[in-house]
């Protein structure tokens, strides 16, 4: 029946009008209200409506209406005897507003739902796929990169000119390439299988050349060019303040003479060193973010 309701939706006449995040809290309260009157038949038919509405939208779906709509699809579930798809619902909902509690007048003490609840509340968000690049989409009202792979999501995805093109509720197991509107993802964008592919290479396999590994490998090296510099100036100073005193006519005892000879070698030496170790440092900071 899922299916059958999925490829239905692909397939629906265009929208005559576009609908609102206010329609779509109507639709998802009439679906409630049915159920609260143990109305099956109104319950289906509510459902319907609710995925119409959705389709139709217009606008960004906020979050609240997305949970609201999560809990209705849930009560359709369960009165289909889907218990795997009335907790996959009421995980979205917890998702999004995890300290709703469940209406008496829905669920009273004891219900059914109510166990369904709290398993859902129990899950955290799960595994997602990630979408393809270059496309802006919105999944239950946020900005997104990627689809949920074990909970429903609506997603709705924007043109150019941040006008709503497609709204659709995506249930697990749902494939996500047949309600991608292609036109809207550049040419030379990655699909969503090579960047779920690349994320678990990069995950499974990090290399020190990529962006996330950059950050972390330019810090260090620009401490350690900073504190080479500052050696460097350090031992400098020493050997230049020891030359002026080699220098000095007043200086002549034939030991302090050997011994400032040697701090001036010395210092002029490490300075060198330090300074070097700095420049390096300084370069490979700036080119690993590059590489």
């Amino acid at each position: 029946m899922l299916v059958l309701t999925f490829i239905g939706a692909l397939h629906a006449s265009p929208c005559q009008t576009s609908t609102t995040s206010m329609d779509v809290s109507s639709a998802a309260g009439q679906v409630v209200a049915t159920f609260t009157q143990m109305d099956a038949e109104g319950v289906g038919k509510a459902r319907t409506e609710l995925e119409e509405t959705i389709r139709c939208l217009g606008e960004i779906l906020p979050r609240p209406d997305a949970a609201a709509v999560y809990r209705a699809d849930a009560l359709a579930a369960y009165l289909e005897d889907a218990p795997q798809r009335v907790i996959a619902d009421f995980r979205s909902a917890a998702q999004l507003q995890p300290s709703y509690k469940l209406s008496l007048a829905v669920a009273p003490e004891g219900h059914p739902l109510r166990g369904y609840y709290d398993s859902a509340q129990a899950l955290g968000p799960g595994g997602d796929e990630m979408l393809p690049a270059g496309l802006v989409a919105y999944a239950d009202g946020v900005r997104a990169w990627v689809r949920p792979l074990e909970r429903p999501v609506i997603l709705q995805f924007m043109d150019s000119s941040g006008q709503v093109r497609s709204s659709i509720m995506l249930r697990p197991g749902d494939p996500l390439e047949a309600v991608i509107p292609w036109e809207l993802v550049p040419d030379d964008a990655t699909s969503s299988t090579d960047l779920a592919l690349q994320g678990q290479a990069s995950s499974a396999a990090p290399t020190s050349g990529t962006d996330s590994a950059a950050p972390s490998l330019r810090s260090p090296l620009l401490v350690g060019a900073g504190v080479s510099a500052v050696g460097a100036i350090v031992a400098f100073s020493v050997a230049n303040i020891a030359l002026s005193n080699f220098n000095d006519p007043q200086t002549t005892d034939i030991t302090q003479l050997e011994s400032y000879r040697k701090t001036t070698n010395s210092g002029v030496a490490i300075s060198g060193v330090l300074g070097l170790a700095a420049v390096g440092c300084g370069v490979s900071a700036f080119l690993v973010g590059t590489w």
